[in-house]
């Protein structure tokens, strides 16, 4: 074996090497795109009375820094049978927070602080600022999709009340 073989051989498995690592370097960039997505889960909350519903809502996430510094924004609907009520309070927040995640592979852990405004019609009718701060997961499961499982804590009512929403959702990246 020449020289010029042996050095041909070992340039070649370098340039293999180094284009699967461009191509790694550049998939890992491509989970950290913006997303829209759809979740639900539970609400315990603790109003005028306490108890456990539904909560249902939409999410937009979007890349501000990097990998790890995100912005979400959301809207949630649910129901309360409040204890002191003759019948359920529906309610909707409008809620934005800035989230800080672990910039790993495909399995990212965050936590996040915000804040927004809570509405409640029914039995009960009252408006709110909502305080929130959230812990999670994001999943990576595909090119596009993201599963997401968070725990979200908030409060209303001048602090008086708050809740936990225990969620699942699953966003499309675009």
């Amino acid at each position: 074996m020449s020289k010029i073989t042996v050095f041909r051989t070992i340039y070649s498995i370098a340039a293999l090497a180094l284009s699967v690592n461009v191509a790694k370097a550049q998939s890992s960039s491509d989970w950290s795109r913006n997303s829209a997505g759809a979740y639900g889960g539970v609400f315990q909350w603790d109003g005028s009375g306490t108890g456990t519903s539904w909560i249902a809502g939409a999410r937009g996430t979007r890349t501000l820094v990097g990998q790890w510094l995100l912005g979400e924004g959301s809207f949630n609907l649910g129901r309360m049978r409040e204890q002191l009520r003759s019948s359920d309070t529906q309610f909707q927040i409008a809620d934005a927070q800035l989230q800080f995640q672990a910039p790993f592979s495909r399995i990212r852990p965050y936590l996040g602080v915000g804040g927004g405004e809570m509405w409640a019609s029914g039995a009960s009718r009252w408006h709110s600022q909502s305080p929130s701060a959230a812990t999670g997961i994001r999943a990576f499961v595909a090119r596009e999709s993201v599963i997401q499982v968070e725990l979200r804590m908030r409060g209303w009512k001048d602090y008086h009340a708050g809740a936990a929403s225990w969620t699942v959702g699953l966003s499309r990246q675009f």
